[in-house]
């Protein structure tokens, strides 16, 4: 316990001086927990294609917290942060690249077809998707980009901390196309389909964590929403009377 408490310490006075990151963060963690619990109170299987038959919020409370966690290791380290100024620019931004990006996806899909269930249905998705941004971010991008930038700095000790970043992301780019390959792999998706949505995420998620760096969280889980609306929500219940009528 003597060993712990240094680090209580530590993290109390980080959480002191830095209290308006960690208000914006305890914001957007009750706003996702709340439309995650109107979601689940619609309809309790809205997570199922998700997490199955696991209880959502047997995963993301404990996920909140990890989430705090690695927030802490950012901020400690002055890698990234919650909120900074510029944080209007950084959203606008995310709303221009998501709208490019999300028209983009609705032309592959025209010409591919994705499986006709693969959104959650309007209005439902009001709530499952701007809930799912916030927690997409913490696993898809906060998680690896705070281990991959401590195993680096670790490893290479006095090395540019900017070069380590720009790999951290980089490799952190790859982890959203990596679950969608294996997800399209187990739907036994046509190899085109496959690589095409392999290659569009690769850009999405690259460009986010660009989002990231120059901005903020804040920036970064504002682009992910933008990208929702238009994709899951908006194209969502429009694509199935195009497509499968």
């Amino acid at each position: 316990m003597k060993g712990l408490a240094p680090g209580i310490r530590q993290l109390a006075g980080l959480v002191s001086r830095e209290r308006r990151q960690y208000h914006v963060y305890a914001g957007l963690a009750v706003a996702a927990l709340g439309l995650a619990a109107a979601a689940y109170f619609s309809d309790n299987l809205v997570f199922h294609r998700l997490l199955g038959t696991v209880n959502p919020f047997a995963i993301v409370v404990p996920l909140i917290a990890v989430g705090f966690i690695l927030v802490s290791v950012q901020l400690s380290r002055g890698w990234f942060a919650v909120i900074r100024k510029g944080t209007i620019k950084g959203v606008l931004l995310s709303a221009g690249l998501a709208v490019v990006l999300g028209g983009i996806v609705i032309l592959i899909d025209l010409q591919l077809r994705y499986p006709e269930g693969m959104n959650v249905a309007f209005p439902l998705s009001l709530a499952y998707y701007p809930s799912v941004a916030f927690f997409a971010e913490i696993v898809l991008h906060l998680l690896p980009l705070t281990l991959i930038a401590v195993l680096l700095t670790s490893l290479f000790r006095g090395a540019d901390i900017g070069r380590i970043i720009w790999i951290a992301v980089i490799v952190a780019s790859l982890s959203d196309p990596a679950f969608q390959i294996f997800d399209a792999a187990a739907n036994h998706s046509p190899l085109p389909t496959v690589l095409v949505t392999a290659g569009h995420v690769f850009v999405v998620n690259f460009l986010m964590l660009v989002i990231f760096r120059k901005f903020d969280l804040v920036s970064v889980v504002s682009f992910r929403l933008f990208y929702y609306i238009i994709w899951h929500i908006v194209w969502g219940a429009i694509r199935l009377g195009v497509l499968f009528q």
